[in-house]
């Protein structure tokens, strides 16, 4: 039995992911020349890859999903096994989608 290796419908799209990659490294880089100091920066309590994802989910309209405490609810992935799966409500309900691999 062969399992395929398919990506969650409702991921972002590249240009979203990018776009949104594009803004956290322009804010990290005009805090960095206005002389923000490294633990009050942008940098400091950001992801990468995560930040970007959640950014552009909230983009194409998606709503992350948030726990009583008005933490985001985050789930294991049971593709990838990180702690990355994230909660999300849009135009088809709710769902879950892993930042890492889109699953």
């Amino acid at each position: 039995m062969q399992t395929q290796n398919r990506t969650h419908p409702n991921k972002p799209s590249e240009k979203s992911l990018r776009k949104a990659r594009n803004r956290l490294s322009a804010k990290i880089a005009s805090e960095k020349m206005a002389g923000v100091p490294k633990m009050d920066s942008t940098e400091a309590v950001t992801d990468p890859v995560i930040t970007p994802f959640l950014m552009a989910m909230e983009d194409e309209g998606f709503v992350t999903q948030k726990e009583d405490s008005q933490a985001l609810k985050i789930d294991r992935c049971p593709r990838c096994q990180q702690s990355s799966r994230f909660a999300f409500r849009g135009n088809t309900g709710e769902f879950k989608l892993c930042a890492l691999c889109h699953n």
